[in-house]
């Protein structure tokens, strides 16, 4: 679509949803890693979802070995800030959990499969390894879940995706030159881990362009982070964006705008701009309309897809 429109206007500027890559990039660091997270949460929680006298035994180990009882959380595949918090309760009843599942003798086989456990209903080394990825998992999962939702945030623009995703791929790029892992693991571990971690820097690398040149490194110095960008970056936007070629004006609005500027106490890139313009005395309509520009490309489609959510459900 992009590319049949980009055909009859060169002046298009493609845009996508951002946490879709980030969410994107987590499943490509999970699909190395030997076992399925997603596969564990959702046998396990489906496995006491069907009567409650499954459950009963379960609380009775998990007061006993943890002194009180985590209900488990299930994961919606659909819902990508969901996994996060369903291994946080699975992990806070391990041990309970594990106990449980070896004194039963029904125990399904294809979860004594998924948590390493012996057929004989008897926990093996396998099911530590088991619980050290799970715990693996979860430590990187929350690098990815902080980048989500920052992007999710009510007010996020698009002068500040550049640097989410930047911040994202040096805190990756970081574990893996310091070989920080997050977790204690064996040594036999620690290749799968790096290669996770690099091969969901290679995704991350290979969907979004870290060029500086291009028009999100062009708009970065919009988020008035840490200064007001110069004139040279004004006209560069400008020009990235085919508006106008009203050099004088912009300067002209650039200088007055300058003389009254004073950093904003706000996060919100929006409330800042409108802050900053209502703060010049004189009129600044070349640079008032390619903020306008500027603030109308969606940083994410997250807001559309709500409203999908919501149509849905009446």
């Amino acid at each position: 679509m992009f590319t049949k429109l980009r055909a009859d206007n060169q002046n298009i500027v493609l845009s996508c949803c951002y946490a879709h890559i980030i969410h994107n990039t987590a499943k490509k660091f999970c699909d190395v890693t030997p076992i399925d997270v997603e596969h564990i949460v959702t046998k396990v929680c489906g496995h006491f979802s069907i009567s409650r006298s499954r459950r009963n035994p379960l609380i009775e180990f998990s007061e006993f070995v943890n002194g009180d009882y985590t209900e488990l959380r299930c994961h919606v595949p659909t819902r990508w800030l969901s996994l996060d918090p369903a291994i946080k309760r699975l992990l806070d009843i391990w041990p309970a959990l594990i106990s449980y599942f070896c004194s039963i003798d029904d125990c399904p086989a294809k979860i004594q499969t998924i948590l390493g456990l012996k057929r004989d209903g008897t926990e093996e080394d396998k099911a530590k390894e088991v619980e050290i990825w799970v715990r693996y998992i979860l430590s990187s999962m929350n690098v990815f879940e902080q980048s989500v939702r920052v992007t999710e945030r009510e007010y996020v623009s698009v002068t500040e995706v550049y640097d989410i995703m930047d911040a994202l791929r040096n805190n990756l790029c970081t574990r893996i030159e310091e070989e920080n892992c997050g977790v204690e693991h064996t040594a036999a571990m620690e290749p799968l881990m790096k290669q996770s971690l690099q091969n969901s820097v290679d995704y991350l690398q290979k969907w979004f362009d870290f060029r500086s040149d291009n028009y999100l490194g062009k708009l970065r110095p919009f988020s008035l982070s840490p200064d007001f960008p110069t004139f040279e970056q004004l006209k560069a936007a400008d020009k990235c964006l085919s508006l106008s070629d009203n050099d004088d004006g912009l300067s002209n609005d650039y200088c007055a705008v300058k003389q009254t500027f004073e950093m904003p106490d706000t996060k919100n890139v929006f409330e800042n701009w409108g802050q900053v313009l209502q703060k010049c005395s004189f009129e600044t309509s070349v640079l008032s309309h390619l903020m306008s520009v500027v603030l109308s490309i969606p940083a994410v489609s997250t807001s559309c897809e709500r409203v999908f959510s919501l149509m849905a459900s009446k």
